[in-house]
């Protein structure tokens, strides 16, 4: 499998993971009836949450990289 794709996919389920936990704390403990206001807050959240895909060319090619906000660190997806 393609070091892309792995990290798009990597990226796909920890987003739906964070999706779903934080979807579920705003309807069950915060108690949010809107649905509409529950997605938005809950999609608005995720985005802040989970790490970012970038692609940075270099000399010796592209790198795919994953940053978070709340990190200094960038993590390399593929290291040569």
């Amino acid at each position: 499998m393609n070091k892309q794709t792995t990290a798009v996919l990597l990226n796909l389920v920890l987003s739906l993971l964070v999706f779903t936990l934080i979807w579920m704390v705003m309807k069950f403990v915060v108690r949010i009836e809107s649905n509409i206001m529950l997605i938005v807050i809950t999609a608005f959240l995720t985005r802040i949450i989970c790490p970012t895909i970038t692609s940075v060319e270099t000399r010796s090619g592209a790198q795919i990289q994953l940053k978070s906000i709340f990190s200094k660190k960038v993590y390399l997806i593929n290291k040569k």
